[in-house]
């Protein structure tokens, strides 16, 4: 059996299904549902697309916006304006794909589940490739929606505990990965002023980075600590900002996992940009840009150094509790 993959008259692919043991096997029940799963699965493809010219839209808009410095308050006026619809329009459509995605895995597992006996082993891979295809994608729409939310939540500042949600984070990845052997090093009483999910939601991108980049070392460490923001201190880690305001603190999620080639790093915090293959470590590379579009609405900057082999240092800073004059700090 072999049916065109179509969306509005476009052709975007075809499923090829191979039988070999039982005649009648594509019932018109059956070819029903396989039509549909068709039909669901062009639309998310379409989607995608659609996610994609979105996201170059935006990168072009940016750039625009940086040349036309003899209009900077005008320039900045459009650029939130156009900034609040996209990521509108980018929560809309993400909310809107996770029904046909559910939809396709139901039917999957539907068509696995009846047909175990009847389909050959090359159908039954290629329903299984379109349920990890379609589990990515829910992902990829998961990092979205969580990026969208950053963007358009209002910040509500408060003192924050940011050695307590490592800690935490730490503890949860611990538990996840029972047979990873991490030796854990935390920098105590480490209090900055900040909206406390969102700073979750950097602390727990940074953390599970640092476990998954670990996964291929026998026994690993990842270490939470907060450094002075000297020029001397600071020196020759990474694309270190020119300024740090006095209040601000840098603070550091380090591991000594797989690391990176910093000649990519300037990748590193762009949507979908990954430094490393799906079949070396899995990711959707929307985690990094939430960490990086999270600390900016802060008013902070985020920046990584990594040594391919040895190990990867993601440092952010934020502002600090100056209520608080216990806060230790440690060299990088």
């Amino acid at each position: 059996l072999c049916l065109p993959v179509t969306y509005r008259d476009k052709l975007i692919g075809a499923l090829y299904l191979e039988n070999r043991l039982n005649r009648n096997t594509f019932t018109p029940d059956r070819l029903d549902v396989i039509h549909l799963l068709l039909a669901q699965t062009a639309i998310s493809f379409e989607n995608a697309q659609l996610f994609d010219q979105v996201s170059q839209l935006n990168e072009n808009l940016e750039q625009k916006v940086r040349q036309r410095t003899q209009d900077l308050h005008k320039a900045i006026a459009e650029l939130e304006l156009a900034n609040q619809e996209l990521n509108a329009f980018s929560y809309s459509v993400s909310h809107d794909l996770r029904a046909p995605l559910r939809i396709i895995n139901g039917y999957s597992d539907i068509i696995i589940g009846d047909s175990t006996q009847e389909l050959s082993e090359t159908s039954k891979n290629l329903m299984q490739r379109i349920k990890k295809n379609s589990n990515r994608m829910k992902d990829l729409i998961d990092g979205l929606l969580e990026l969208s939310r950053i963007q358009r939540k209002e910040l509500i500042i408060e003192k924050v505990d940011l050695s307590a949600l490592v800690r935490a984070n730490f503890d949860e990845m611990g538990e996840r990965y029972p047979t990873q052997v991490i030796r854990v090093e935390l920098a105590e009483n480490c209090k900055v002023l900040g909206d406390a999910r969102i700073l979750q939601s950097v602390v727990e991108n940074l953390a599970n980075n640092a476990w998954k980049y670990s996964s291929k070392k026998a026994i690993a460490t990842v270490t939470f600590g907060r450094t002075d923001p000297t020029p001397q201190v600071l020196s020759g880690v990474g694309n270190v900002p020119d300024s740090i305001p006095d209040n601000y603190g840098v603070f550091f999620i380090r591991d000594t996992g797989d690391g990176f080639n910093m000649s990519n790093a300037q990748n590193l915090f762009g949507n979908f940009q990954r430094l490393h293959s799906d079949k070396q470590f899995e990711g959707n590379g929307i985690g990094l840009a939430t960490v990086k579009r999270a600390i900016e609405k802060h008013g902070g900057q985020a920046w990584a150094h990594a040594i391919e082999g040895e190990g990867a240092t993601f440092f952010f800073t934020l502002k600090m509790d100056n209520t608080d004059l216990n806060q230790t700090s440690q060299r990088v």
